[in-house]
């Protein structure tokens, strides 16, 4: 009661600042007692021009970077830091080598990336999340709604080749198991050890359907 009389009747000269990520929780008398005003998240290209030009990030990674952040600049400025590896780089390898059946390098790329931070790791499986957000869009027919440029729209305009929706799903469904676990301190080594095999599975379970389907 003591607030909602302040709020309503402030002293001369003062005004007060609210600030909250999500309107629909405000109680409706604080909200009523309001001025609303909505600032909208940063955009992709606001993101990518600030940790080009202000933090000295690389292009390709400062894309990556604003891409996965969904107009968070905190988060942002978080990866910018930490993360110490090319994304696309490593998630497009890793789909490769998963897609070729290629056991001996699967096992050299698993013991190369689980020594990375945890932060890497979890980036890396959020962007292959964000990836498969992608390939959807473009297997639905409307690639005016990509956010991909350059080398990403390519490899993903070419991943979509040999996809289908439902093992995008899977794929997907994969992902953020391994991410739920990883965030629970599972041990890294096994945990993409255990999921590159998944994705072999579905892989290969994809080829003979879309063989199916051609026949």
């Amino acid at each position: 009661n003591s607030l909602l009389k302040i709020l309503e009747e402030p002293a001369e000269n003062t005004v007060f600042m609210l600030v909250a990520n999500d309107e629909k929780k405000i109680l409706p008398t604080i909200r009523s007692r309001t001025q609303i005003i909505r600032v909208r998240p940063f955009s992709d290209e606001n993101i990518n021009k600030m940790l080009v030009e202000n933090h000295f990030i690389e292009e390709d990674k400062a894309r990556q970077i604003s891409h996965l952040v969904d107009g968070n600049i905190i988060e942002a400025l978080r990866l910018a830091r930490e993360v110490e590896d090319d994304s696309h780089v490593m998630f497009r390898d890793w789909m490769r080598l998963c897609f070729l059946n290629n056991l001996v390098e699967i096992v050299n790329w698993t013991d190369k990336y689980s020594k990375l931070t945890k932060v890497s790791q979890q980036t890396l499986l959020q962007y292959g999340l964000s990836m498969m957000r992608e390939s959807l869009i473009i297997l639905s027919g409307e690639p005016s709604l990509s956010r991909l440029m350059g080398a990403e729209l390519e490899f993903i305009k070419n991943f979509t080749r040999v996809l289908r929706i439902d093992t995008i799903e899977e794929i997907t469904k994969q992902l953020n198991e391994a991410l739920y676990h990883l965030e629970r301190n599972a041990n890294s080594k096994i945990l993409f050890l255990a999921l590159s095999l998944r994705i072999i599975e579905i892989f290969s379970g994809s080829k003979i359907k879309m063989q199916k389907t051609q026949g």
